[in-house]
């Protein structure tokens, strides 16, 4: 494979040398470089093409070619890691020819930029303060802006599980249970040994009437724990539930 790139790289260097105004050349061997992970020398040379065909009149430019030196331009910044670069150039590129792999990469720099900033944003300490702010105000019985200072502390450190079930009770507290089904599983998903979380998800289960989850949920705390009371009334109610015919699968909360 590098004998081949290395070929082609000597292939475009003579091509270019015998036609330097031609943008098709430096196109390619920017692709060249590109495959070497050379990405300044890809850079400048899809620069160069992309002036050239500027310089043209506009009834004379290639449309096509403009938009594929455009396109590579933002396959650069994606693999240096500027995505906000890329999602500009491919945007670019879909305005002057809609090649079917542009919308795609475009797809694929915008949700890279979105997680980047997301990382950027990752804080413990900032998300420990939201956390401990959204307690008082639970403890208040302010459950709405509690769950804004727990989605503060998610965003700011996502993999903590107690942010997670302490907005899945602010959403149990609201009656939004579908929502704080969604939070308590993620909780249990960082942590597999939460028992408050699968106790929660167990009382939220059984709200909406899946008697079935509610009953899985109460018996992994009794895994977790051998004993715990909570499980057992758990599980008592879910059976009392089946037997009075209530198996209550994907109900809604009236």
């Amino acid at each position: 494979m590098k004998a081949n790139l290395d070929g082609a790289l000597v292939h475009y260097n003579k091509a270019i040398e015998m036609d330097p105004t031609n943008p098709v050349y430096l196109n390619n061997r920017a692709a060249v470089y590109l495959s070497k992970n050379m990405t300044d020398d890809a850079e400048a040379d899809v620069v160069r093409a992309i002036k050239m065909e500027t310089s043209k009149p506009i009834d004379e430019q290639d449309d096509k070619a403009l938009g594929r030196s455009y396109s590579r331009l933002g396959t650069i910044c994606h693999q240096k890691g500027n995505f906000s670069g890329a999602i500009h150039w491919f945007k670019h590129s879909i305005v002057e020819y809609t090649f079917d792999d542009t919308a795609i990469k475009l797809r694929a720099a915008e949700k890279a930029l979105k997680q980047q900033e997301q990382l950027a944003y990752v804080d413990p300490v900032k998300s420990a303060e939201a956390k401990a702010k959204g307690n008082a105000m639970f403890r208040e019985g302010d459950y709405s802006d509690a769950l804004k200072m727990y989605t503060e502390a998610i965003k700011r450190n996502p993999n903590d599980p107690k942010a997670w079930n302490n907005r899945a009770a602010c959403y149990q507290k609201l009656y939004e249970l579908k929502f704080g089904v969604a939070d308590a599983k993620k909780a249990v998903e960082l942590d597999p040994k939460y028992v408050k979380a699968y106790s929660r998800l167990g009382q939220m289960y059984y709200g909406l009437k899946d008697i079935p989850k509610a009953a899985d949920a109460f018996q992994k705390m009794l895994d977790l724990e051998p004993g715990n009371q909570d499980a057992q009334r758990g599980l008592q109610m879910c059976q009392a539930a089946r037997s009075g015919g209530a198996s209550g699968e994907g109900q809604e909360r009236p």
